[in-house]
Parts: C-alpha cells; structure tokens; sequence
C-alpha cells in the first residue's frame, strides 16, 4: 500500500485501543499507524523502531471514540499528507514521509478484543484498483498498482566448515 484510502469497521470495548498500520517495511520494524481508543485522542503514529515509542505525527482533531458501538474508520494516504476520519467527522492530520509504501495491518489491544470487519482499500480518486488481502498462506505485496508475488525472501542456509547443509561460495 503507497496511496490510497482504507475503510474499515470497529467495534472497541472500554479500555482498548485500536491501530491501523500502512506503510509497513518489509522487515515490519517501520510504519505508520492511526490508533484510537475510549481514553486516548485518535492520531497517527510513525515508528521506525520497535524497540522505541512511536512517535506522534500530526495533531488529533478532537473527535471523540464512543464506546460499544460500531464505528467507520477512513484513513487517507496520499504522498507525506495523511488523513482520518471517524463516522464521518475529521478525526486526525499529519504530514509524513518517512515511509512511502508497505503493508497493512490492524491491531488491537491485548486487555481486550477489538473487533474489525468490512476492511477495504480503494486507489487514490477511490476505484477499488487492483489491490486484495493476502489470504492466510499466501504472500502479496502492492507494487505499481499491480498484486504481485512477495514476502520475505529465504533465509540462507548456514555455512559450515564439516559440510552440514550450507554451500561454501567462493
């Protein structure tokens, strides 16, 4: 995912937060985020560590995040300018261009389940373009408005000197 909108609908409990990530790096250690709960302002995070806080991007708008009821989550990417929306109403700002493009993921909070359904992903001027969820087992990467084989690639099988499975390379 580069630029585009998400949509997505959540349903938070009390005390739990939820997190969209996009633009995550192949290694899954740098992305940007929109996270929003019951007690926190909704706004988006970029981490490029995850051995560190996230740091706060933007500003949060003031929305509030009510409890026990379905909500419709749209975020929009479009180069460094992000965008959120909760039910409509203008939810959180930033600019950002660390990371331009990578997966998705949504998260919730280990106190308690947050549950998301109707995930969808539209192009940029909102067509449904070529993107689709990677089903489990399989993996997909968007490149160039185009679906394509992806994933880590293999690990190398390890070297050693008694011959134990690695190929010695000159």
């Amino acid at each position: 995912f580069a630029d585009g909108i998400i949509e997505t609908d959540v349903l938070l409990p009390p005390d739990a937060l939820g997190e969209i990530q996009f633009r995550i790096n192949s290694y899954g250690d740098g992305y940007c985020a929109f996270r929003f709960g019951v007690h926190d302002a909704p706004v988006f995070l970029s981490s490029a560590d995850t051995t560190k806080p996230p740091r706060v991007l933007g500003k949060s708008l003031g929305v509030g995040v009510p409890v026990g009821r379905r909500l419709r989550i749209r975020i929009r990417a479009d180069g460094a300018q992000l965008s959120a929306s909760i039910d409509g109403k203008q939810a959180a700002l930033a600019t950002d261009a660390t990371h331009r493009e990578g997966g998705l993921a949504l998260a919730g909070s280990t106190s308690a389940a947050v549950f998301f359904d109707n995930f969808v992903v539209f192009a940029k001027d909102g067509s449904s373009g070529d993107w689709r969820p990677r089903p489990v087992g399989e993996a997909n990467a968007q490149q160039g408005g185009k679906v394509e084989p992806a994933g880590s690639p293999p690990l190398p099988t390890p070297l050693s000197a008694n011959g134990g499975g690695g190929t010695v390379r000159d």
